[in-house]
C-alpha cells in the first residue's frame, strides 16, 4: 500500500487505542477465509500479541481518518530458535515503512476506519 496522494495525519495515542480496540473485536471476521494461514504460518487473529505494528493515518475520500497498519512478526517460538532463526533488533522499522516479500501470515496488513469502525483491505503476504 502507498500512501501517495492522500492527505496524511500521525495517529495519536487515543486514535491508536481505538484502532486496535476494533481490530480486536472484528478481525476473525476479517480473517475468516484465512489465506497464507496455517501449516506453520501463524493463524492471525489467534496470535495478535506477536506482532509489532507500524501505524499510517490518512483521510479517505469522505475526509475519514484511517489508519493503515502494517504488522511483521516479532517474536519466536522455541522451534525458530533452534532452528537458528533471529529477530531483526534493528531500529529501521520506527523511521521506514518495512515492506516484506513473502513470509506468509508472518507479514501482512489491513486499514482500519474510524468512524465507521470498520476493516477492510486485508492482506497477507504470499507463502513464497
Amino acid at each position: 500500500m502507498r500512501l501517495q496522494n492522500v492527505k496524511r495525519f500521525t495517529p495519536n495515542l487515543e486514535e491508536i487505542q481505538k484502532a486496535e480496540k476494533i481490530l480486536r473485536e472484528k478481525i476473525r471476521e476479517a480473517n475468516h477465509k484465512m489465506f497464507n494461514q496455517g501449516n506453520g504460518c501463524p493463524i492471525i487473529h489467534n496470535n495478535l500479541n506477536i506482532y509489532r505494528r507500524q501505524y499510517f493515518g490518512y483521510y479517505n475520500n469522505k475526509n475519514e481518518k484511517v489508519i493503515f497498519v502494517t504488522f511483521n512478526k516479532n517474536k519466536l517460538t522455541i522451534i525458530e530458535k533452534l532452528k537458528g532463526f533471529r529477530r531483526d533488533k534493528s531500529e529501521n522499522w520506527k523511521k521506514e515503512i518495512e515492506t516484506w516479500e513473502d513470509g506468509c501470515s508472518n507479514h501482512w496488513e489491513i486499514k482500519i476506519n474510524l468512524a465507521t469502525e470498520s476493516l477492510f483491505e486485508m492482506y497477507v503476504n504470499g507463502r513464497g
